[in-house]
């Protein structure tokens, strides 16, 4: 118990600044604070995903597209 005493003591003498910094070194470890590094990479992923996808999405629309035209041939 009185461990948590001075951890308290201490936290009321370092100020608000000091249990912003602790607020978000723990959002970081529980992945709620996302650093800027780690959203660049993420949105190089998602773009990339994205592209893949549209490519496969006009890969199938020829695809239907050159049924559509053997059935009306026939």
């Amino acid at each position: 118990m009185s461990e948590i005493i001075d951890i308290a003591k201490l936290l009321k003498s370092q100020g608000p600044l000091f249990l912003v910094l602790i607020g978000i070194l723990y959002g970081s470890y529980k992945q709620v604070w996302v650093w800027g590094f780690q959203l660049k990479k993420a949105e190089e992923k998602s773009a990339k995903w994205e592209s893949m996808a549209l490519q496969l999405a006009g890969v199938a629309e020829a695809s239907v597209n050159i049924v559509k035209r053997r059935e009306e041939e026939k």
